[in-house]
C-alpha cells in the first residue's frame, strides 16, 4: 500500500527549491546552510520537477516538444527530464493525445496543428 504524501514536507522543500533560487549561492553552500545534503537537495528538485507533469503542481514555463509522425511505429515513448518515461501504443490514438493534453495542459481541439 503507497504511503500518504505529507504536503507539508513537499510545501517545505518548494520553499527550499525557490529560496535557493533567489539566493544566488552555490549548491553546496545552499545546503550547509540549510542544514541539508547535497543528494536530498537533488533528489526532491526531481521530485517537484516529475510532479509537475502529474498536475499537482504547476507546469514548467518551457517544454520543447518535437514533431512526430505516426507511421509505423510500435508504440511512442516520452522521456520527461526527471527520467520518467512514458510508453504508448501508436496505434491508441486516444492515449496519445490524453498524454500530450496532460503534459501542455492544452486541449487538442484548441491547437492549430
Amino acid at each position: 500500500m503507497a504511503r500518504e504524501r505529507n504536503e507539508a514536507l513537499w510545501t517545505t522543500w518548494r520553499e527550499r527549491i525557490d529560496r535557493f533560487s533567489q539566493s544566488g549561492l552555490t549548491v553546496d553552500a545552499f545546503c550547509l546552510q540549510e542544514g541539508i545534503s547535497v543528494p536530498s537537495y537533488y533528489q526532491w528538485k526531481r521530485r517537484l520537477s516529475c510532479s509537475t507533469i502529474t498536475g499537482t503542481e504547476p507546469r514548467p514555463a518551457s517544454t520543447t516538444f518535437i514533431p512526430i509522425q505516426i507511421g509505423s511505429l510500435s508504440s511512442i515513448e516520452v522521456h520527461l527530464a526527471c527520467g520518467a518515461r512514458i510508453v504508448v501504443p501508436s496505434h491508441a490514438r486516444d492515449a496519445i493525445r490524453t498524454v500530450i493534453e496532460a503534459l501542455t495542459g492544452d486541449r487538442a481541439e484548441n491547437r492549430s496543428c
